[in-house]
């Protein structure tokens, strides 16, 4: 509350009042008063009255000539207003995000944010680093995504903002990581030029099963349905694959490769 003039402190904090009462501290800078209630003593989605009554008076004895006095309703319990990731996590490392709708720290905490932890349940467990990002916006940083994996998140109920005000409720959501893909193939399609020996190879976004891979992969002619044997191997990354003919390959056919659907990863349970 600031005043116009220089005040006697004693006098003014004598005739400030809170109704409903609460505890607190008040502190001076210059000619405004600062009145900071504990944070246990502030109830949520509560209005509250605050006036100076006519006792105050300034540093030559001067009254308030009419009494100071305003309302103020305090907010309702903290709410998630956002979280992230929605859907499909492409990369490992994707931050885990979540937003409430009011400091939920006070700002000395930051600098020490990447120590702070908080209780954020993720199922499957994984390892990673909590920081804020202002007050009110809280990030995990996992370590490692596992691929094919869906994963669920609780923000649990009665985290408190910097008042005590307590979230009422779960917040619950989940997201997947990326399923298996195929990024790219070679021979190209429609590649008219192989040979009776070319070798296919197949880029996966993923570290890949390879059992899962020689029962769910089909390379035949695309006429007769001509079953080609092969060899398949996967490189030292998991993540390429290289099918290799057993029989010369027909001449003047069309082949195909059919990747049916349950390739699975070599990490994650998804296909």
């Amino acid at each position: 509350i600031a005043f116009s003039h220089s005040m006697d402190r004693d006098s003014v904090e004598h005739a400030f009042h809170v109704s409903p009462a609460i505890k607190g501290v008040m502190k001076w800078e210059g000619n405004t008063l600062i009145f900071t209630p504990e944070k246990t003593e502030v109830q949520a989605n509560k209005q509250y009255s605050v006036w100076i009554d006519t006792t105050a008076q300034d540093i030559f004895r001067k009254k308030l000539q009419t009494a100071f006095y305003q309302q103020f309703e305090t907010a309702g319990p903290p709410q998630v207003i956002m979280h992230l990731p929605q859907g499909v996590a492409e990369k490992e490392n994707s931050p885990i995000t979540v937003v409430f709708d009011r400091p939920m720290v006070p700002v000395t905490t930051l600098g020490a944010s990447v120590n702070l932890g908080f209780p954020l349940k993720i199922e499957p467990n994984i390892a990673g680093t909590y920081k804020w990002l202002g007050t009110n916006t809280i990030q995990f940083i996992p370590d490692h995504l596992v691929p094919a994996t869906s994963y669920t998140v609780t923000v649990p109920k009665g985290i408190t903002d910097l008042y005590g005000a307590a979230l009422p409720q779960d917040t619950i959501w989940q997201f997947d990581t990326a399923h298996p893909d195929v990024l790219f193939t070679y021979p190209p399609d429609l590649y008219n030029k192989a040979g009776n020996k070319t070798e296919v190879a197949i880029q996966f976004n993923q570290k890949m099963d390879q059992h899962s891979l020689e029962q769910n992969i089909d390379w035949q002619t695309k006429d007769t349905n001509q079953k080609i044997p092969y060899t398949l191997k996967l490189d030292e990354t998991l993540t390429k694959v290289s099918l290799t003919p057993n029989i010369a390959l027909p001449k003047a056919s069309d082949l195909v490769v059919l990747i049916h659907k349950g390739v699975k990863s070599a990490e994650g349970a998804y296909t």
